[in-house]
């Protein structure tokens, strides 16, 4: 299990400024339908994740982000095998 993540203070800050960092378009929200990797901070770190869609995924990064501290955050990213992964921390 990964040590705790830094990143989880504030997540969605996090993805936005890693997808400002390389290039990557941020799209607000998650698209549904079709396989689906789901991940957490107990399988993968954010940053591990974050990291894995620059190599695999098709440039976006979706984000779902709740309000407040204890707010939910979801990103996902499709790879050019149309698995969507899934990555979620929060209540």
């Amino acid at each position: 299990m990964p040590a705790m993540d830094s990143a989880l203070a504030n997540p969605a800050q996090t993805v936005t400024a890693f997808a400002a960092g390389q290039s990557l378009l941020v799209v607000p929200g998650i698209p549904s339908g079709g396989p689906v990797v789901p991940l957490s901070p107990g399988t993968m770190s954010l940053q591990d994740f974050l990291a894995l869609s620059k190599k695999i995924g098709d440039g976006a990064l979706y984000l779902k982000a709740g309000q407040g501290d204890g707010g939910k955050v979801t990103v996902a990213f499709a790879s050019s095998s149309g698995l969507l992964h899934l990555w979620s921390h929060g209540s």
